[in-house]
């Protein structure tokens, strides 16, 4: 499968039809007043990653001091992470992603929170990264890496849009020591469109895209943990017109089932790393 078809199996994958009326159906519905909402209104959805917002701000921590940088998340979604540094951190975003929709919902949701000054977001190819060299002070990625198959092309690029000191900040899944990994998956339907590598092989091709290790975290406990617990929350709640599924479709509870049995099962793992130019 060439870029081209893997960037048209992505779409389809994570194409939500009328997704940013739907989200707004889906707040109203939820009692909320979409005249007046604040980040804390769209939290159990648009984090659309392990560990939600708290995930977000561990991150942020270990990269920061982050205030008054300019700040590239790659694989942006719904701009979840993008709002949470702006808002908590002092950044100014700019969130890329493949998925139209995603960017056309992320701007809308940042409106209507305030935070237009401070984000923005463009549809775009994290293996061709539609900014100029230099461009920024640290690029963000939570969850991109699964999707794609050229991985030095990615850190490569990534690379380029940096300025000198500038840093790369991560959290991803990984292939674990048990194969395959059980699908469903909230990044792949099945194995066609899931390019997970070790977590030692991708540390690998970051550093063989200049890039020098400033922290390397194993986090698959955590992150099973948390998975079993949101999914507990989830079983156990009323139902609700707002949570991941307006993002990853209505089979997103088998997609968690198998992520818990997956992480439980070494079939993948989790990663926290932090990496500044050579």
């Amino acid at each position: 499968m060439d870029s081209r078809d893997v960037a048209e199996a992505l779409d389809q994958h994570y194409r939500q039809p009328n997704l940013t009326q739907k989200i707004l159906a889906a707040l109203q519905a939820a009692g909320k007043d979409i005249e007046a909402l604040t980040p804390d209104d769209l939290t159990v959805f648009d984090e659309f990653h392990i560990g939600g917002r708290r995930t977000t701000r561990a991150l942020a921590r270990l990269a920061g001091p982050l205030a008054g940088r300019q700040v590239l998340d790659v694989g942006c979604g719904v701009g979840g992470p993008a709002r949470t540094l702006a808002n908590e951190f002092g950044c100014q975003v700019i969130g890329l992603d493949l998925i139209g929709a995603y960017c056309e919902a992320a701007t809308m949701l940042s409106r209507r929170v305030g935070l237009s000054d401070r984000v923005a977001f463009c549809q775009g190819s994290a293996l061709s990264l539609p900014f100029p060299a230099a461009a920024f002070d640290l690029v963000w990625l939570q969850h991109v890496s699964m999707n794609i198959v050229d991985k030095f092309a990615l850190f490569r690029d990534i690379k380029r849009v940096l300025r000198s000191g500038g840093q790369l900040a991560l959290y991803e899944v990984c292939a674990g020591p048990t194969e395959p990994p059980h699908f469903p998956l909230p990044w792949a339907g099945d194995s066609a469109l899931s390019f997970l590598q070790p977590s030692a092989a991708l540390r690998r091709q970051i550093e063989a895209g200049g890039f020098v290790k400033k922290a390397w975290q194993e986090m698959t406990v955590e992150a099973l943990a948390w998975f079993e617990q949101m999914m507990t929350r989830r079983a156990a709640a009323p139902a609700s017109p707002l949570g991941i599924h307006l993002i990853s479709g209505s089979d997103f509870a088998e997609k968690g089932r198998n992520v818990i049995r997956n992480l439980a099962e070494q079939r993948i793992t989790v990663v926290r790393g932090l990496f500044s130019l050579r």
